[in-house]
Parts: C-alpha cells; sequence; structure tokens
C-alpha cells in the first residue's frame, strides 16, 4: 500500500514499484526486485543506454558537465549491478532533492562548480520576492554583494539552489560561477574555524593557477578576490556561520578581507553570502553595493503551500495559523508536515497533539520540539542511525558510515540492512541521501545537533567510542603523507573525531604532529599554506580558546598547542588570540623553569608588539634575554638580541643599535659562521635563527646607507637561504639584494630582486614582513617614477590596515602617500598624512624616520 506520505503525488505503478514523475522521489519497492533488468524495464530505461544519461558519483574534478536536472533523478549504481537484493535497491534508490548538485565543468571561457551546495529538496515554496530580488541584483551592476542572513533551516540553501538552477542556462554570461557550502554541525567551535580548502581550491582548482597562492590567508583573500574581479563572477558562500563567532566576527579575517574588497567591486558580477545570525562584515557598507535579506519567513500563502504539498489536509483557516505560530519557518513546517502524514492521517487539527516543552516554548524553538516528535515515532534501529550520524560534523562518506555500523553490532543494524533502513527513513526529511553524488548521507545541522546532544547526554560511554571508530577509520583509510590540502582533510577529520573521544595524545602526537606538520618538516604550514585547517585543528585540543588546553593532554603536549596556537593565530592576523595563547604557553614554561622556551614564548609576544608599540615590546625582549642567559642557548640568545637591536633601532636610538648589531656579527664569527663566506657554494649548515639575525643586521646597515656591505652579506646568505628551502629566509634575502641594489643605482637589477623577494614573501605566510617588503617596492616605484604601480602595491597593503597591530605599517604608508601627494602637487594633502604620521608615530615609540615626519610642521 502506498504510504500516505506520497497521497496526491502522481507515481506510476507496476508490480509493486511506485515510481515518481517529479524531481525528488522517493520508490518503494515491494515485493523485492529479481533483478537489475527488472527495473531497467518498468522505468522503460536500457542498461545500455543508462550510464551516458544520468548523474554519476562524484568523480576527479574536470571529468563531467553539469547534469541537467531532468536527468538527475537516477543514481548511477544502477549501471553498476553487482547486487539485486531489496536492501540494495534500498540504498540505491532514495529521496533526489540534488539541487545544485552540479560538477565542475569548464566549456569555452565559462568555468562552473557548484558541487559544494548542500543538497535540498528542488520544490520551493513562497519565495517570489527573495527571487526576484536576487535577479534584480544579479542584473544591477551596482549590486556587489547579496547577504541573505536568518536562523538554521529557514530555507537559504533551498532558495539559493532554486535561483542557482533557474540560471543554470549559461549562468547569464557570467564567466566564473563557483558555489561553495561551509556547513558543519556548529562549526568546529572553541575558537576554531572550519573553511576547510576553499581558498586552495578556488587558487588552484578552479582558476587553474600555478603560481603558489600564500601562506598568509588574508593574502590570499586579496588575490582571489582580484581573481574574481577580472571578469563576470558570480560566487555563493553558504554556511558562513560556521566561520563566525558569537558576534559574527569572522575567525579567520581573511573573509572579511575577501567580502570587503568584493563589496567595493565585481565587474558587474555577484557575490552571495549566506549565514545564520548574527553576521556583521558587511554592516558598515552602503546599500548600494550591498543587498541585506534578512528573513525568509515564509509568507502565509506559501507556508500553506508547502503543507499542503506534504500531504497535509484541513480548513485554510487552520493551516495559516499553524504557519503563524511556527513564524514561517521552512524546516519546522516541513517536519510538522511529514509528522502530520506519516503518524496522523494528515489532518492540520492533529497538530494541537505536538506539544512543546516549557523549554521550547520560551524561546519558540517548533524546529527542536518537531525533532523530538520524530525521534519518538522512531524505531531503535532508525534511532540508532541518527545517532551514528550525529557524530559526524559535516556528510558522512558512505563507505564509513558501513564500516561503523559492521564495527558495532551493538547498534542492532546490519550493513545489509543499513540500506533498506535508510530508505525508510527519508520520508521523516530529517535525513538527505546523497550518496548518488557525492557519496554521503546528510543531516540538516540543527538535526545533528539535536541528535549529538541526545546521544553524548544519554550514552557518553558510547559516544566516545563512535567518535573512536571512526578516529581509527579515518587514520587507517588515509595515505601516510598526504601531498594537498584535499588530501589532508580525511587526517583532520580523525583529529576531530580523535579528541571527541577522548583521544587527544594520540590524535595530537600520531596524526597532526606526525602526517599533518610531518614534525620538524612544518609541511602543512610550509608546503601546503593550510593554515586555516591547522587553526581548526588546534581548537580541537582546547577546553577554552586559547588559554586551556585539555586536561586529556600531558604538560608537554599542552605547552606544545599553546605553543603552535599562537604562532598560526598570529599568522592569520588574530592578534589578540595569539597574545592569549603565547602568554599561557610562556606561564607553563616559567612554572617548569623551562627558560629556554619561556625566552622563545616572549620573543614570539615582543615581534607581536614590535608593529605596534615598541615600548612593550622593548621590555619583553629584554626579559626574553634574561631568560635565553638561564637556558645557555648561544644561538637562540643571538636571535633574540638581534631583536632588541632592532627595536631600539626602530625606536630611533640607531647608534645604540649598530654597537648591538656590531656585537651579534662578531658572535656569529666566533660560531663559526664567519661574514666573509668567499664561495657562495660551500658547504656549510646555517643553524635555524642565523638568516633572520642577517636580515636584521642588513636592515640597519640599509636605514643607515651601508648598502654595499648589506649587498655583500645577502649574496653570500642566499645561496644558504635556497639550500635549505626556507621561503622566508629566501624572501628576506631577495629584498635586502633589492634595497641594496636600489641604493648602490643598479635600478633594474633591483628590480628583479623585489619582484622574487615579493613572490617568496606572498608564500611564507608572513604579513608583516610582506607588507613592508610591499612598501619597500612601492618606494622603488616611486624613485622610478611609476606612480601607477607604487599605488598599486599601497592597496594590497591598505587591505590589512584595519587591523590595528600593524602600526609601524601604517605609519610608513602614510609617509608613502605623503611623498606620492607632493609629487602630484597636492600639498596640502601631504601634509595631512605627514600629520597623521607624526600623531601614529608618537602612539608607537616609532622614532626612526623623524624627519621626514617633521616635513608635517
Amino acid at each position: 500500500m502506498l504510504s500516505p506520505l506520497f497521497k496526491g503525488i502522481k507515481f506510476l505503478q507496476k508490480d509493486g514499484f511506485y515510481y515518481s514523475v517529479r524531481e525528488g522521489f522517493t520508490l518503494t519497492i515491494k515485493p523485492p526486485a529479481d533483478s537489475y533488468n527488472a527495473i531497467y524495464e518498468w522505468l522503460g530505461l536500457s542498461a545500455r543506454d543508462y550510464p551516458d544519461q544520468t548523474a554519476r558519483s562524484t568523480p576527479t574534478l574536470g571529468q563531467h558537465d553539469a547534469v541537467p536536472s531532468s536527468q538527475r533523478d537516477l543514481p548511477h549504481d544502477l549501471a553498476e549491478p553487482q547486487r539485486t537484493d531489496a536492501a540494495h535497491a534500498g540504498e540505491v534508490y532514495g529521496q533526489a532533492s540534488v539541487s545544485g548538485q552540479l560538477h565542475f565543468r569548464q566549456t569555452g571561457l565559462q568555468r562552473i562548480f557548484t558541487g559544494k551546495l548542500a543538497p535540498t529538496d528542488p520544490e520551493v515554496f513562497g519565495r517570489k520576492r527573495e527571487l526576484r530580488l536576487l535577479d534584480e541584483a544579479w542584473e544591477d551592476p551596482r549590486r556587489n554583494v547579496v547577504s541573505i542572513t536568518d536562523i538554521g533551516g529557514a530555507g537559504k540553501s533551498a532558495l539559493i539552489n532554486r535561483w542557482l538552477n533557474e540560471r543554470s542556462d549559461g549562468y547569464g554570461g557570467a564567466t566564473n560561477v563557483l558555489a561553495w557550502s561551509f556547513t558543519k554541525q556548529g562549526g568546529l567551535g572553541k575558537g576554531g574555524t572550519a573553511e576547510d580548502d576553499f581558498f586552495q581550491y578556488a587558487w588552484q582548482e578552479f582558476f587553474k593557477e600555478t603560481s603558489p597562492l600564500s601562506a598568509s590567508p588574508q593574502v590570499q583573500a586579496a588575490r582571489l578576490a582580484e581573481r574574481f574581479q577580472q571578469e563576470r563572477s558570480l560566487l555563493i558562500l553558504d554556511g558562513v556561520e560556521s566561520l563566525l563567532d558569537r558576534y559574527g566576527h569572522f575567525y579567520n579575517p581573511a573573509y572579511a578581507v575577501l567580502l570587503q574588497q568584493l563589496a567595493v567591486d565585481m565587474k558587474g558580477g555577484l557575490c552571495i553570502v549566506l549565514s545564520r545570525p548574527p553576521f556583521d562584515a558587511l554592516r558598515n557598507r552602503g546599500n548600494e553595493s550591498v543587498l541585506r535579506i534578512d528573513s525568509l519567513e515564509l509568507p502565509p500563502a506559501g507556508g500553506i503551500e508547502l503543507l499542503r504539498n506534504l500531504g497535509v489536509r484541513g480548513h485554510v483557516a487552520k493551516l495559516e495559523q499553524a504557519v503563524l505560530d511556527y513564524k514561517g519557518h521552512a524546516l519546522a513546517l516541513t517536519l510538522l508536515g511529514t509528522l502530520l502524514v506519516s503518524q496522523f492521517d494528515g489532518q492540520i487539527h492533529h497538530r494541537a497533539k505536538i506539544r512543546l516543552t516549557e523549554e521550547e516554548l520560551l524561546h519558540g524553538d517548533h524546529v527542536r520540539a518537531m525533532i523530538r516528535s520524530h525521534d519518538k515515532a522512531l524505531t531503535e534501529p532508525g534511532r540508532a542511525l541518527f545517532r551514528l550520524l550525529s557524530l559526524y560534523d559535516r556528510p558522512a562518506p558512505w563507505s564509513s558510515v558501513v564500516a561503523l555500523v559492521s564495527a558495532s553490532p551493538s547498534l542492532g543494524i546490519t550493513d545489509r540492512e543499513l540500506g533498506t533502513l535508510v530508505f525508510k527513513l527519508l520520508p521523516t526529511r530529517l535525513l538527505v541521501d546523497n550518496r548518488s553524488a557525492h557519496r554521503t548521507l546528510e543531516l540538516h545541522p540543527l538535526v545533528r545537533d539535536y541528535f549529538s546532544e541526545d546521544f553524548s547526554e544519554k550514552d557518553p560511554a558510547a559516544f566516545r567510542m563512535g567518535h573512536g571508530l571512526l578516529f581509527d577509520y579515518f587514520c587507517a583509510t588515509t595515505a601516510d603523507h598526504p601531498k594537498t590540502v584535499s588530501a589532508l582533510q580525511p587526517l583532520y577529520q580523525a583529529i576531530w573525531h580523535g579528541c571527541k573521544a577522548g583521544r587527544h595524545e594520540e590524535a595530537l602526537r600520531d596524526v597532526f604532529l606526525a602526517r599533518v606538520r610531518r614534525n620538524s618538516e612544518h609541511y602543512s604550514l610550509e608546503k601546503l599554506g593550510a593554515v586555516g585547517c591547522d587553526v581548526s585543528a588546534l581548537a580541537c585540543f582546547f577546553e577554552q580558546a586559547w588559554t586551556k588546553p585539555a586536561h586529556e593532554l600531558s604538560s608537554h603536549h599542552k605547552y606544545i598547542v599553546l605553543s603552535e596556537a599562537g604562532i598560526v593565530l598570529k599568522t592569520t592576523g588574530r592578534t589578540a588570540d595569539a597574545v592569549a595563547a603565547t602568554t599561557t604557553a610562556l606561564a607553563l614554561c616559567e612554572a617548569a623553569q623551562d627558560w629556554g622556551n619561556a625566552g622563545s614564548e616572549l620573543s614570539d609576544l615582543s615581534s607581536i608588539k614590535r608593529q605596534s608599540n615598541l615600548a612593550e615590546a622593548l621590555r619583553l625582549i629584554e626579559l626574553s634575554i634574561e631568560y635565553r642567559r638561564r637556558g645557555n642557548d648561544t644561538l637562540r640568545s643571538l636571535a633574540t638580541a638581534s631583536g632588541r637591536a632592532l627595536t631600539i633601532h626602530l625606536m630611533g636610538r640607531t647608534s645604540e643599535a649598530g654597537i648591538e648589531f656590531e656585537r651579534i656579527r662578531d658572535n656569529l664569527v666566533q660560531l663559526g659562521l664567519p661574514e666573509g663566506l668567499t664561495d657562495p657554494a660551500a658547504k656549510i649548515e646555517i643553524p635555524v635563527g642565523c638568516s633572520i639575525i642577517v636580515y636584521r643586521i642588513c636592515q640597519h646597515w640599509l636605514d643607515m646607507g651601508q648598502a654595499q656591505r648589506a649587498f655583500d652579506l645577502a649574496t653570500q646568505w642566499l645561496p644558504q637561504a635556497v639550500a635549505r628551502r626556507k621561503r622566508l629566509s629566501i624572501a628576506l634575502q631577495h629584498l635586502t639584494l633589492a634595497r641594496a641594489s636600489q641604493g648602490l643605482g643598479n635600478i633594474q637589477d633591483a628590480g628583479q630582486y623585489f619582484d622574487q623577494a615579493i613572490e617568496h614573501l606572498f608564500e611564507s605566510g608572513r604579513e608583516d614582513q610582506l607588507l613592508k617588503g610591499l612598501l619597500y617596492r612601492a618606494e622603488y616605484f616611486l624613485f622610478c617614477g611609476d606612480s601607477k604601480k607604487a599605488y598599486e602595491d599601497i592597496k594590497m597593503v591598505g587591505q590589512f590596515q584595519e587591523f590595528e597591530d600593524y602600526g609601524l605599517i601604517q605609519c610608513d604608508t602614510l609617509l608613502l602617500l605623503a611623498r606620492l601627494a607632493d609629487r602630484e602637487g597636492n600639498h596640502m594633502l601631504a601634509r595631512r598624512y605627514r600629520t597623521d604620521a607624526a600623531d601614529l608615530a608618537e602612539r608607537t615609540g616609532y622614532l626612526l624616520r623623524e624627519n621626514e615626519r617633521s616635513r608635517a610642521i
């Protein structure tokens, strides 16, 4: 007998098969099919013709074009007749809610990828206004960004899938169409991010750029934004709430840089951002460039249409009252409809039997009430499957679900019964079967939240065991040393599951340090620039970000996660968080009287403060020197001493700094690292930290007009940096050679050295050095009379000026802008720039360029 859920839907019927002629079908098989040929015959298909006419599972990107919606009804498994039992029929026939599941294609000048969007039901009700607004924004060249913000389950993803599918015939002539979903189960939490490999994918796979993107997330964002701005582009970012803190600010400021730059100009294209509130990244932008849609509440007519489409019956007034009571929330109404149809013959007056708890009434949480009501109606195997799926923080790979079921006989589900169980649960709309497109099962994040919380509270031991099994699964099924960011993702998943299982030590030692970082190689950072992913991974090891590591970690490993967190947070521009982590790491070292590492943490704190408060930076570095003496580490002591010399040099105490730098150089000679290496190819082992010392010495010489000394020393040290493959060291030596060549009058050589230096600085991820390098090159362009190129470099630096921690960089930028204004004859503007620079120098203690600033008076 046909389930009441499907009444009112047109079905073909033959031999117990029910087949919907609509998209979003569900197929019930009674009795079991004897063979795949019977299914082909019944559906009027040919096994010979089928593979070329239907959607495939996710292939290697670039191999398959997007499949028209009319051809997306059947999963590819039918073309692979390996099993003929009813269980497999249940696996391969499911709810084909695959809107937006287009794979990457490149035809002519178009690049299209929408395969990361979450699957949704293709039927959308009551969205005429929103669809019209999106159409108007797409055609309006003044609109650059559309921000769609509403609570979870309101229908944001369904809306954008519907709109995107309606544009799929050419996408209005857009050259680039990229849609990406960040949706996770509440993100990684505790200050982590969930951006996965978006920047790397967009740069390398989508745009096919061969040049390195950068290890610095903000630089990645700025360069990627410029790439989107070169042609008419449609960029869709869904589930952005996974990247936000409780105040609506991005954990990773790279996304703020990306959106702010796209809000300025999209060259006739459009960026659409979908998020739960709060979302404040675009609040300061004018109404003309940014369109905000802050509510997707269904109107009564749309809600009634949704309920009736689900099979709910009753007087229109009662249907309308239900829509109003549920505040037009799409997911709540969908779950209400499926519950009424499956449990109460679809009559609307039965909704009075669905009672909300006091807490649900207080918060108006109808979604949770509906999920709870569905939970009560589930069988034990069904509830066990939902709990299992709630262990994931993202769509669950089908292979891992099968493995988990096989390893957990206590669930009461066998792998042969699993497909049938999934099929039976599809009508609840709590579960999305996306195996045909991506080989995954998926719960809506609100559904995952509910079952995860329920599972962890009622059976914490089984909850931890399930995460432990998934930790083992992802560790065992991933290559020991993945070579790309995408290939590393299962290991990042393993870390999350391992920490949820309480196996923090294994996750840190055996996965993060040994396989992601590859210990001293720092592979994920140095080679791949996966800074955001590492931030997410490190967040898993904290009970309170970023000051309280998990109690399961040993004292040594607590120090490691704090220290590493401080480094990557500083790289992403999250200075306050970096200071919190580094300060806590320092306290651990002081308690253990580990003076060497304590000195390192103080040196890191000083380097942060050196960009904004030189007096505080000096205090910290002097304390670091004291700790270094206790630790008896000569080379590290010299590195710290060079930090002090640099600090007082920037404070304008150049004579004192010169004496210290000469003493440091002499000590390097005594260590067997002489200044006068006559053979650039000499085989000499250069200890870590020497290159930065040499660079600081050269910067002092250059500021003092000793260009030849700086050129000679950098020339001797560059081959050693290249041999060690340290990108930052290579970059800094090229930067020295560029400035020195300019000072010596070798202008053409200087330009080549500057370009090489900037390229390597982009790769290094050191924002402070990159911004300084860009300003040095802008000064070079100004010297050469090329104001346009000088402004281009200053514009790049300007992407970071909203961060207060770059006070010295901002001061140098103002002075350079003053020189440009003078060249253009706008002396009043130049005077204002120098006045602002003088005020900033007074606040930061940056007195090195006192004479140039004094021209403001």
